[in-house]
């Protein structure tokens, strides 16, 4: 039984998405990669700007430093996704940045995690 619990805790916890609200959008985040993978590039992002009815979705990926051997991925710093020309990135802490493709960027604002 003791394991039937767990199987089923671990079920719900890894199909449930994240989701960011800052004062202009509302992201809901889903990882498409197995449990225990530390970088994915399947990221699933479906997004709203606040106030529309009009959901977007976008694939994107988890963005890491690098350990000192260069490649091993280190410390998890957030999400980045593209869409219409302009790339999201979503700090680990809730911040939210969009830039255009020349890297100007056009909103930086401060989000709450839902989980």
């Amino acid at each position: 039984m003791k394991y039937f619990v767990f199987a089923l805790l671990f079920f719900f916890s890894s199909a449930s998405a994240e989701t960011l609200t800052t004062d202009n959008f509302i992201i809901e985040i889903e990882r498409g990669c197995e449990e225990g993978v530390v970088t994915c590039d399947n990221i699933k992002f479906t997004y709203v700007l606040v106030g529309f009815d009009k959901k977007q979705t976008a694939i994107g990926k988890t963005v890491h430093t690098k350990c000192a051997d260069g490649i091993t991925p280190c410390r998890f710093q957030g999400y980045e996704f593209l869409d219409d020309g302009a790339k999201f990135f979503i700090y680990d802490s809730g911040v939210l940045e969009v830039t255009d493709g020349e890297g100007h960027q056009l909103l930086l604002e401060q989000g709450k995690w839902q989980y």
